[in-house]
């Protein structure tokens, strides 16, 4: 088990967030981010276990990572269509879960899943960006009796905003890298994953802390 540890800084930083949750569980479980305990169990489970077939049984983890990352868009934008007020920002999170899932069944029905396909980055951090976009847009036109900040699910907005916007750009120049060999062994996308993951689980763990202090919620 030597070589599972010492884990990188960012999986210490997802088991923190899932920590928060837990503790913060009470003033988590009337809100849209009660749905956070789960999907952070599901994240840190599918970290330690891609980490194990990597690290200790030298098997490929790809397959696993084709699963994980889609059901992270979808829970994203299943996060935003909570909290949307608009009728047409719902609509437009229902559409992209739509056609998200139904883009990824058949690129695994059609080249199987033991190679990870880069676009469910490429697309999907491109959508969440729009998805984060339209519910600051709807924040800003609204009057809140809180300031934007002390609302919990800002922060978790804020984190997918910058995450995303962050994977977005490095994914839409991957294949000039590749190309060039500027990354052949994708330490830089590791790099800029690996500190964006912080930003967003720190943004994660501000919203369950903000949520535990205010006691602001909406009732879903």
């Amino acid at each position: 088990m030597k070589s599972m540890f010492p884990l990188p800084l960012n999986m210490y930083f997802e088991v923190a967030a899932l920590l928060v949750a837990v503790i913060s569980w009470r003033s988590l479980e009337n809100t849209g981010l009660r749905w956070f305990l789960p999907f952070l169990l599901f994240i840190v489970a599918a970290e330690f276990t891609g980490r194990y077939m990597a690290r200790e049984l030298k098997q490929p983890n790809a397959w696993l990572y084709n699963f994980v990352v889609p059901l992270e868009y979808l829970f994203f934008s299943f996060i935003y269509l909570l909290y949307y007020k608009s009728k047409t920002n719902q609509g437009m999170a229902k559409l992209f879960i739509a056609v998200f899932s139904v883009y990824t069944i058949i690129y695994f029905i059609v080249n199987g899943v033991a190679r990870f396909n880069t676009d469910f980055l490429l697309y999907g951090s491109f959508f969440m960006i729009v998805l984060s976009i339209l519910f600051f847009l709807e924040c800003y036109r609204q009057l809140h009796e809180q300031p934007v900040w002390a609302q919990p699910v800002f922060w978790v907005a804020v984190g997918i905003l910058l995450f995303n916007a962050g994977e977005f750009s490095y994914n839409l120049l991957s294949k000039f890298f590749i190309h060039n060999n500027l990354d052949p062994k994708l330490k830089l996308f590791n790099s800029i994953n690996g500190k964006l993951i912080l930003v967003l689980y720190s943004s994660l763990i501000i919203a369950f802390i903000c949520q535990k202090i205010t006691g602001a919620y909406r009732k879903e």
